[in-house]
């Protein structure tokens, strides 16, 4: 996982504790000291945050609702991002505001923390997985 990507608050599966983690300021914390080789240790620093591979299953954790077969959409303020299924099951990011008609895809998406800082960046919305 490449540690610049990694923000407070996105989630990602430690490798030390085997689940789902919701990072916090003392993570970015031990992050840097570890880069910056304050903490000796035998891992290295993209060792310890593993990222998380986004499914219809953790879609649907962070609020998004299936619309279609293999589509998710999710409403924030007048903002609709749609997440749709794209060929070799892709998943395309599109963006809308609701006071228009035109979609605006984004990028192909592959983990949680990519969708989370996306959608941060464009609403200043913060998710939380359900569990």
């Amino acid at each position: 996982m490449n540690i610049q990507e990694l923000r407070i608050g996105n989630y990602y599966e430690s490798t030390k504790f085997g689940t789902f983690v919701k990072c916090e300021f003392s993570d970015m914390c031990e992050i840097y000291q570890r880069a910056d080789g304050a903490t000796p240790d035998e891992s290295h620093v993209e060792q310890l945050f593993k990222p998380i591979k986004l499914t219809r299953k953790l879609l649907l954790e962070l609020g998004f609702n299936e619309y279609d077969e293999g589509n998710f959409i999710i409403k924030i303020y007048r903002q609709s991002f749609i997440v749709a299924e794209a060929q070799d099951n892709d998943l395309l990011l599109q963006y809308r505001e609701d006071v228009g008609l035109d979609f605006y895809s984004l990028q192909f998406i592959d983990y949680v923390h990519e969708l989370q800082n996306i959608i941060l960046d464009l609403s200043k919305h913060k998710f939380e997985i359900k569990n």
